[in-house]
C-alpha cells in the first residue's frame, strides 16, 4: 500500500508478485508528478523489466463523490481520516468564543512568516479571532508583530470544527480538514496546483483569491463570514465524508 508519491509500494509489488494498492491521502492529483518519476527511476524500472510504473491493482479515493471530476480513475471511495501533527491541548483550541473564528495556516513546511503576517493584517478589521497555525520556528517570528493573535501549531482537526473560515496556502491536508468539518475555505495565492480548489470553489464551499493585494483577501474573507451559502455548500461535503466507507470495510 503506497501513497501518490510513494513510488515504491508498486515497484516492491512487483516484484513480489502481489497486489498494489494506492491510497490518495488528499484531492490534489499525484498522477501529475508521474512522468518526472519515470525518468529518475528508468534504471530500476529496466531491472525489473517495465518501462513505466505499474499501475495499482486497487485505487482507493478520499474525495467526496461531489468532487470527483468528470472522468475519474476507476477507484473505490474510503473515508478520509484526519492525521494532522498533535501536540498537548489547551482548552480554547476545542470551545469558541463570541467572535467569528479565522484560521490562517500555510501548512508545516514553513521557513517564513511574511504570507501568514499579511494574511492576518488583511483581515484584522473584521471583528474577528484570528489564530495562525505555523511551526515553531516561524511562529516565534511573527508574536512580536501580531501580539493579539494566537500563533504555533495547532492540530487542525481538533480546531476545525470551532472556525468560521479557514485561510490557507491550497495544500490538500488542510483542504482535507476542512472539508470533513465542513468549514469553507480562502484559498490565498495557492503554492499547488488549483484543480483541487477550483472544484470547491464551483461547489460554493470557498473562494479562491489566485492575485491581488490585501483588499482582495479582505474582500473574499467577509463574504465568507456574510453569506450562509458557503457554510452550508461545506457542510454538505462534510455529511459525504461521514457516508463513505471507513477503511476497515
Amino acid at each position: 500500500v503506497g501513497g501518490g508519491m510513494f513510488y515504491t509500494a508498486p515497484l516492491l509489488a512487483h516484484q513480489l508478485s502481489i497486489p498494489s494498492v494506492r491510497l490518495e491521502w488528499d484531492r490534489i492529483d499525484a498522477r501529475m508528478y508521474d512522468p518526472g518519476a519515470e525518468p529518475v527511476l528508468a534504471p530500476l524500472l529496466g531491472e525489473l523489466g517495465l518501462d513505466r510504473v505499474p499501475e495499482p491493482d486497487l485505487w482507493l479515493d478520499v474525495c467526496p463523490p461531489s468532487l470527483r471530476p468528470a472522468d475519474p480513475v476507476p477507484a473505490r471511495p474510503v473515508r478520509w481520516i484526519p492525521g494532522n501533527p498533535q501536540r498537548p491541548l489547551e482548552s480554547w483550541m476545542y470551545t469558541k468564543g463570541d467572535r467569528p473564528r479565522v484560521y490562517i495556516t500555510a501548512g508545516t513546511r514553513l521557513f517564513s512568516g511574511d504570507a501568514l503576517r499579511d494574511m492576518a493584517k488583511s483581515i484584522a478589521g473584521l471583528g474577528v479571532e484570528v489564530v495562525v497555525g505555523a511551526p515553531e520556528n516561524v511562529a516565534a517570528e511573527l508574536r512580536d508583530e501580531l501580539p493579539d493573535v494566537k500563533i504555533g501549531w495547532v492540530p487542525l482537526d481538533v480546531l476545525a470544527p470551532t472556525c468560521d473560515v479557514i485561510m490557507h496556502h491550497g495544500g490538500g491536508g488542510t483542504d482535507m480538514t476542512a472539508l470533513n468539518a465542513g468549514v469553507p475555505q480562502l484559498v490565498a495565492h495557492p503554492e499547488y496546483p488549483t484543480e483541487a480548489t477550483r472544484q470547491i470553489t464551483e461547489f460554493g464551499a470557498a473562494i479562491l483569491v489566485e492575485s491581488g493585494g490585501q483588499d482582495d483577501i479582505t474582500e473574499a474573507c467577509q463574504k465568507l463570514l456574510d453569506d450562509p451559502s458557503y457554510r452550508e455548500r461545506a457542510q454538505i461535503l462534510a455529511q459525504e465524508f461521514t457516508e463513505l466507507p471507513p477503511l476497515g470495510e
